[in-house]
């Protein structure tokens, strides 16, 4: 059996950070061993794919785990988020001031019961596919992640650069371009309600006029 736990880009990964205000979550440990077959154990289903964003507290605990991309199996995607909710931890998100506040890891578990070998990492699709004439045409994709907060009501209240590529020609659209779509996920607490948290985005861009 053989887990993929897809690691959403921009989440402290990188040495080479543009954002020095905003703090994402940061995992503690190896989210690798955050799910294990065992916890899967006796699932019929098929390869499934779970899609989660686990709600992080200001003390670096996990509160609530919502699915965002359902498997074939409600019984997969229940024992996925009770796994991440026993076993995760992470270093708190933290605003402009410092302050721990509450963030958001958005991942997602790929489940292969025939596979074998040890759970491994895949970087997921970007949040949003956007056309940019700065890049032209023929010219290279660039992806750009971000750090933003997220407000109760889900306005991006403030965001920054993450990491871009060296000499990007669209990072500057990034965060605009975010906030005019205005389909940011609203961050939620452990009773469900809407509150303020910091959330990572990406954003592809791709020359004008290609397939979005």
């Amino acid at each position: 059996m053989k887990l993929w736990l897809v690691i959403a880009a921009g989440v402290g990964l990188s040495t080479q950070a543009v954002a020095e205000a905003l703090k994402s979550v940061t995992p503690r440990g190896n989210p690798a061993r955050w799910v294990l077959a065992e916890d899967l154990a006796g699932i019929g289903a098929p390869k499934g794919v779970t899609g989660f964003d686990l709600t992080i507290a200001r003390s670096g605990a996990p509160v609530s785990c919502q699915i965002t991309t359902a498997s074939a199996s409600r019984e997969l995607d229940r024992r996925v988020c009770a796994a991440l909710l026993q076993r995760a931890r992470f270093g708190a998100a933290r605003d402009a001031s410092g302050s721990s506040v509450p963030g958001v890891w958005s991942d997602r578990v790929v489940w292969e019961p025939q596979g074998a070998g040890e759970n491994y990492y895949k970087k997921p699709p970007p949040n949003l596919v956007l056309g940019s004439a700065a890049i032209g045409p023929g010219g290279r994709e660039e992806r750009v992640d971000l750090v933003g907060v997220v407000g109760p009501d889900g306005t991006l209240e403030s965001c920054e650069i993450f990491k871009a590529p060296k000499r990007s020609l669209a990072a500057a659209e990034a965060c605009p371009a975010i906030s005019a779509t205005k389909r940011i996920k609203v961050i939620r607490d452990e009773n469900g309600m809407p509150t303020r948290g910091i959330r990572s985005i990406t954003v592809l861009f791709v020359p004008e006029g290609e397939k979005q």
